[in-house]
């Protein structure tokens, strides 16, 4: 499935994020991703844990224990300041909870599939060229804490991603659930 997955996110960056950075502010207008290559080395799932009590019969819910180390190239441009920067490996390591309802008797029996991070995922990044200066010592631990807390805004309860497998499942309620 890697090579799948490498696609979804070169599409998710090229559609998604770099029409938004452009968007953002009129310097980075001209901001392009000149290479995107996840790697080959695939994101691996050291543990899984599988609640059995106190879960209501509806659901599934499953702590997975990731870990990637990726020797990827992402490179980006800003033609009109020419600044070239990038990032040449990333490692994350996390507890990653997947929750699957609600379960339905028809295909293909999970109605959604929610996923989120119980705790800050340790995060470090190699960058290359002009971000390298982020790299100096004093700086790589306040960029690190900077990229993290935008990835905890997305991932790191009470945040989470939900995608629907079927149409007629309630998203907020999934997405939004009343505390226990």
């Amino acid at each position: 499935m890697w090579p799948f997955i490498c696609q979804f996110i070169e599409k998710l960056f090229r559609e998604t994020i770099e029409p938004a950075v452009r968007g953002a502010n009129n310097h980075l207008s001209t901001f392009s991703f000149t290479k995107i290559d996840i790697g080959h080395q695939p994101l691996r799932i050291n543990g899984v844990k599988v609640y059995t009590e106190n879960v209501d019969k509806r659901q599934i819910i499953l702590d997975l224990q990731i870990s990637f180390v990726g020797n990827c190239e992402i490179d980006l441009e800003i033609k009109r300041y020419f600044c070239r920067a990038g990032v040449k490996s990333i490692q994350i390591h996390g507890t990653m909870r997947v929750i699957l309802e609600p379960l339905i008797g028809d295909m293909p029996l999970i109605g959604a599939l929610s996923l989120f991070f119980l705790r800050k995922p340790l995060l470090e990044i190699n960058w290359t060229g002009l971000t390298n200066l982020l790299d100096v010592p004093g700086l790589n631990g306040l960029s690190d804490t900077i990229i993290l807390d935008i990835i905890s805004n997305y991932l790191v309860l009470p945040n989470r991603i939900t995608v629907p497998l079927v149409s007629e499942v309630q998203i907020a309620q999934l997405r939004f659930p009343m505390p226990k």
